[in-house]
């Protein structure tokens, strides 16, 4: 799919399987492909969402949250969207009881001019 530079962009990110209370604190910083300097950052920290919206979605016997990302006036460069997910499971498991994933994607969106 292609947009073009000057449109709002939505993306969004399904954790399958977790409920909205159990949704953990997230940050993604989407870019364009050779423009890793301008970043628009998603992201929800405790109960404050920045750029986003939560929604709980019920599917067969599962619970879904969808977090929708709106880049609204980006400023991107053109290029391949991207995003560098960093996400902090609550996990006893680790010392300070977080496993930190952190993930790197393309996204199957070009910006043109």
């Amino acid at each position: 799919m292609e947009k073009q530079l000057k449109s709002d962009i939505e993306v969004e990110v399904t954790f399958k399987g977790v409920p909205m209370e159990l949704l953990p604190d997230f940050r993604f910083d989407f870019y364009t492909e050779l423009h890793k300097n301008r970043t628009y950052v998603c992201s929800k920290e405790g109960a404050k969402l920045t750029n986003c919206t939560v929604d709980e979605r019920e599917i067969g016997v599962k619970t879904n949250t969808v977090v929708k990302c709106m880049l609204e006036r980006h400023r991107f460069k053109t290029g391949r969207l991207c995003v560098l997910a960093y996400i902090k499971w609550l996990d006893e498991d680790y010392k300070d009881g977080v496993r930190d994933d952190v993930y790197r994607e393309r996204l199957d969106l070009i910006i043109r001019n």
